[in-house]
């Protein structure tokens, strides 16, 4: 029999403590169950990891497809913008083309009533003297 120490594990102190292979079993069989878990919760983890590596990968996609957009949306309003600096400033060019064609035109007129109004009065001043230099008799009948 053995001796039993009050210092001594309390496995062996037991007199039917279990024996190395029963104890080993137990131990293996636990473990093993446990690593199967541990397999699945791993498998469903990657799973997860997986699921959400699509979900970020489509994510990214839709957010550079709207960045895309965006750029050529910023390009299309850049280049409207332009487009309609360029007919504003064409408008500009042409209404100051008129206007000034529109003073040469007055002056113009300007010019052409003073000249009618001068050929008016030696029209006036031609008539009277004409009138007085008929002879007397032809002044008679009107």
């Amino acid at each position: 029999m053995s001796e039993t120490r009050p210092d001594a594990p309390r496995y062996l102190r037991q007199q039917d403590a279990p024996t190395a292979d029963n104890a080993a079993s137990v131990d293996v069989t636990d473990l093993l169950a446990r690593f199967a878990e541990q397999a699945e919760e791993l498998a469903e983890a990657k799973v997860r990891q997986e699921n959400a590596e699509a979900a970020l990968r489509k994510a990214t996609r839709e957010v550079t497809k709207e960045r895309k957009a965006q750029r050529e949306a910023r390009k299309q309003l850049e280049n409207d913008c332009r487009d309609l600096e360029a007919e504003v400033a064409q408008e500009r060019r042409a209404r100051t083309a008129a206007e000034a064609e529109l003073s040469r035109v007055q002056d113009r007129v300007a010019s052409l009533q003073q000249q009618l109004q001068i050929a008016q009065a030696r029209l006036q001043q031609g008539g009277a003297e004409a009138e007085q230099q008929r002879p007397w008799w032809s002044r008679l009948g009107s």
